[in-house]
């Protein structure tokens, strides 16, 4: 592979995942972000990586299950090679339930966690209690997800870009103004301060902004939408939570750095680059709701911008038309893929086996005429 070139366009956890494994795999790798490693959404997130199923998608269910294995493998190897503490530790994530039909279906989906060879287990509404006892006492019990993972997301980048310089990958920040391409080739990549770039291989993996580059540059449009995040990060009062909990679609999750991440909500004024009053209402109010006791003041409030995609699947492979340009953009659960997708686009990119569900198929995409 030493003879084959690469640029990265994006270096949230998708982008600087992608450039890691391409230079392990001897690809000479170049990362651009103008806003540098993990500047983007990618350092509001929680970062969190879990084996869950938030629907009946069984594929999006196998896509996490295997996503949760090379993410602990990957997090292992980048660790040996580089020196940034990527904040991780393992999290008991409680899935409360307040009624009996909320038992019921989080009981059906921890039958399908452990059909998959995961732990999941219900706990009374007592002993959820005595694990955190400033939960609510309108908890019925909950199911107990345990070896849950939690990275810093800016730290995780980070590690994961100093591991791909080690194996000769090269970060630049600057933006890139245009990709220009002849006979459905990619032939330079125009950046705003510093020299063009040409490359055999370019992954556009710019997470939300991916599918208006793609359109403004080749005019292809990828089937996907903004999507807006409202989070805080919050510090107790007292003592740090005794878990995670999740309840009415938001993390409520402690961090090795002593604060809590709270969220996310969906709140479209977030498209404005700004945390609103209106997300931080909805998350303190969910909060107060399940951890009535927890006392916290608010550290950071915080916005993000995640991708809406057909299914919440990812959107990863050859941009139809145009050799050697590819994509790869997660839905809503960057880090939870991440490694996959890394490994996946490598293999696509470089001659390897397609993945049986990540197939590289775009073709629900359109090119403009």
């Amino acid at each position: 592979m030493g003879s084959l070139s690469a640029t990265v366009i994006g270096a949230g956890v998708v982008g600087c995942a992608v450039a890691y494994r391409l230079a392990v795999a001897g690809v000479h790798v170049t990362l651009v972000d103008s806003l540098g490693v993990g500047g983007g959404a990618s350092s509001q997130s929680g970062g969190h990586v879990i084996v869950w199923p938030d629907d009946e998608n069984q594929e999006r269910f196998q896509l996490a299950v295997e996503g949760y294995v090379l993410f602990r493998q990957l997090l292992a190897e980048i660790k040996e090679k580089a020196e940034t503490d990527p904040m991780d530790h393992s999290l008991n994530l409680l899935f409360v339930a307040v009624d009996e039909r909320g038992r019921v279906d989080l009981e059906r989906q921890a039958e399908r966690v452990e059909d998959a060879g995961f732990v999941a287990f219900w706990l009374s509404g007592s002993d959820a209690l005595r694990l955190e006892p400033r939960l609510s006492t309108e908890a019925i019990g909950g199911i107990l997800l345990p070896d849950c993972i939690q990275v810093g997301g800016r730290e995780f980048c980070v590690l994961l870009a100093e591991a791909a310089s080690r194996e000769g990958a090269r970060i630049v920040v600057d933006e890139v103004v245009s990709v220009d391409h002849r006979r459905g080739r990619v032939s330079r990549i125009e950046l705003r301060h510093q020299e063009s770039l040409t490359s055999d291989i370019v992954v556009v993996a710019a997470g939300s902004w991916t599918a208006g580059l793609l359109s403004d540059w080749t005019e292809f449009s990828l089937p996907a939408s903004r999507l807006a995040l409202q989070r805080l990060r919050i510090s107790p009062s007292g003592r740090q939570l005794g878990c995670g909990v999740y309840w009415n679609d938001i993390n409520i999750t402690p961090r090795r750095d002593g604060k809590i991440h709270a969220g996310s909500v969906h709140d479209p004024a977030g498209l404005s680059g700004k945390s609103t009053a209106q997300g931080v209402t909805e998350i303190t109010s969910r909060i107060r709701r399940v951890l009535p006791g927890l006392e916290y003041t608010i550290s950071s409030r915080d916005f993000g911008v995640a991708t809406s995609t057909p299914s919440s699947m990812p959107l990863l492979g050859e941009v139809p038309g145009f050799s050697g340009l590819y994509v790869a953009v997660p839905a809503d659960d960057g880090f939870c893929v991440s490694a996959v997708m890394a490994q996946t686009l490598t293999r696509l990119a470089t001659g390897g086996e397609p993945h049986l569900i990540l197939n590289g198929d775009l073709r629900s995409g359109a090119r403009s005429d």
